[in-house]
């Protein structure tokens, strides 16, 4: 075929000029013109055909018959489960040994990426392995080796090379469906999502990492917070390569069941603080009268009580003017000490107690309207008068969950028929023990909130030896009857029942859906002769939204200038075993 003078067709001019030559130039390009439409329009159609059809059937090409991945050597064996996946005969997924020859990397960091480092990651992964061990275990840290078969298990493969790799601890593996299963002297490793109240969080350096979590730390010090990431090396003109990067976080997340897509920082935590007796009168009155000063008191404990949306404590004496109760056992506490439950951020008071009308109800009256109210503590189990005294106390906590409290004088209800320390008509006093009304309080308020607090003023088991530094222990365990009652309250549908009346810790327990708290000790009071009225135990709720997710337990010591600090390790632990 010749060929065409390209430049010269362009060029091309009619010359001649003949009308009918020019007519049928005319029609020719209308021809023309009609075929160019009719094209058009046949080409628009079946876009719109072929279109259609591939949205309903779309099926995405893979643009790679194998992807190169890069992990460290220490994570490898954890994912060679990615060789064994297929695509068109062919493995998907090859580890290699080099970055430069990787199509994807993967990264473990032991902190959360921030700014632009996150911007240029694939973040996939923040995992918070929280170390835990069975509630019946009397551990306090996983600092505290002496006393613990140092074997960590979880059920998550990956969690044990990272922690190899970041703290140097070995770990074993545990199947979901056999977690209950693990030996009580072992630590458990668990996200926060799988959290139980049964599993109970142990201190790392320290911390406590539900405590880290609430403040929305970056790191957990008291946990083990890692971070995986997908990283895309630049050798792909500089930008990630996103099918890739989808494809491994989308096996991974199917394969390896350790992708979780939000973060701790998401899931809203609130606390509850509930701690034992308070009685700022007799010796400790005169101590802060002498020291005109109370910081010393507290300075040890306050940080971690303070921490909370709602901290309680049994107060069981009213503030009268000019006390001056340095003796006895008629008690009393001045004005101006309400300052040392302001500094604790107490909003919750109990008024069960037995003592707060010793100096006559008009104190106990006057302690409520006066000095609660004013400064926004709440209080229960007591009031200004009996229809005041058997109201529940009822809110919502910052992340949506609901609860109530009840509180009840079973002692001098049932067992002391002394009446002057309860609520009458015009008095002010505590809430009796009333068996169908308590059922019928519980049953009430069942349907209306989350969670059902119950504080009971029972009878005290006395157990104080002549030999004041020697443990008797059989007050660590509850009275038979008291065990009949709480567990009863339980069955009623409360989910906590807490008893108030012990100067010294009983035992704790999970029966059936609830949780018993036979006894939490003193907290603030003047009795230091025995080791068991020393000894103490503030209990923290953790929630998330409508569920309780970990009960902390922190042991108290009371010096003998009676002062509180938290129990060493080595107390704690000779305490907590008569515990469970």
């Amino acid at each position: 075929m010749p060929k065409r003078d390209l430049n010269k067709f362009l060029d091309f001019k009619p010359t001649v000029s003949n009308k009918s030559v020019t007519n049928n130039l005319r029609k020719t390009g209308y021809i023309q013109k009609k075929f160019v439409f009719a094209l058009i329009v046949i080409t628009l159609l079946a876009g719109i055909v072929y279109f259609t059809f591939s949205f309903f059937s779309y099926n995405p090409k893979v643009k790679y018959s194998s992807i190169n991945i890069f992990i460290e050597e220490e994570y490898q064996e954890a994912f060679l489960f990615l060789t064994d996946i297929k695509h068109e005969g062919k493995n998907r997924f090859t580890i290699v040994d080099n970055p430069k020859k990787a199509d994807v990397i993967i990264k473990v960091e032991k902190e959360v990426p921030e700014g632009k480092e996150i911007e240029e990651k694939a973040k996939i992964l923040v995992y918070d392995l929280l170390p835990t061990v069975k509630f019946t275990a009397p551990i306090i840290s996983i600092e505290d080796r002496e006393t613990l078969k140092f074997t960590i298990k979880t059920d998550n493969p990956f969690a044990s090379y990272i922690l190899k790799k970041l703290y140097g601890v070995e770990a074993l593996t545990v199947n979901k469906e056999n977690r209950n299963d693990f030996a009580e002297d072992k630590i458990l490793l668990v996200p926060l999502s799988e959290l139980t109240p049964q599993l109970r969080v142990i201190t790392k350096d320290g911390y406590f990492a539900l405590d880290q979590i609430r403040k929305g730390s970056k790191t957990l010090e008291g946990g083990f917070r890692t971070v995986v990431v997908l990283t895309q090396p630049t050798r792909l003109f500089n930008k990630p390569d996103k099918e890739a990067l989808g494809i491994t976080a989308q096996i991974l997340k199917n394969r390896l069941n350790m992708l979780e897509w939000e973060t701790s920082q998401n899931i809203p935590i609130s606390k509850i603080t509930i701690t034992g007796v308070t009685a700022i009168t007799r010796g400790l009155l005169k101590k802060l009268d002498s020291t005109k000063d109370y910081g010393w008191l507290i300075e040890n404990i306050k940080d971690i009580v303070k921490d909370a949306d709602i901290v309680h404590t049994s107060n069981e004496v009213s503030f009268v003017p000019n006390c001056s109760s340095y003796s006895g056992m008629r008690f009393c506490s001045k004005p101006k000490y309400l300052q040392i439950l302001k500094e604790l951020n107490i909003n919750l008071v109990e008024l069960t107690g037995n003592h707060n009308n010793d100096f006559g109800s008009k104190w106990n009256r006057y302690t409520i309207e006066k000095l609660y109210l004013p400064n926004n503590i709440n209080y229960f189990g007591g009031g200004i008068n009996q229809d005041d005294a058997k109201k529940p106390y009822i809110t919502t906590l910052p992340n949506g969950t609901k609860v109530a409290f009840l509180g009840y004088n079973y002692y001098d209800t049932l067992i002391s028929k002394n009446q002057t320390p309860l609520a009458g008509k015009d008095k002010a006093g505590a809430n009796p023990y009333i068996e169908k009304k308590v059922k019928n309080d519980i049953k009430s308020l069942k349907n209306k909130v989350d969670f059902i607090f119950v504080h009971i003023q029972f009878q005290e088991c006395y157990a104080y030896p002549p030999q004041r530094d020697i443990r008797y222990p059989v007050c660590y365990y509850p009275l038979k009857s008291q065990e009949k009652v709480f567990k009863r309250l339980i069955d009623y549908g409360a989910s906590f029942v807490i008893g108030t009346q012990a100067h010294q810790p009983q035992q704790l327990k999970f029966y059936k859906n609830g949780f018993i708290a036979y006894g939490l000790g003193n907290f603030l009071f003047d009795q230091i002769q025995w080791i068991g009225t020393r000894e103490g135990i503030i209990l923290s709720f953790y929630f998330t939204p409508s569920k309780l997710i970990q009960i902390r337990i922190i042991p108290t010591w009371q010096e003998k200038d009676y002062s509180i600090r938290l129990m060493k390790p080595e107390e704690a632990f000779s305490l907590l075993k008569y515990l469970f």
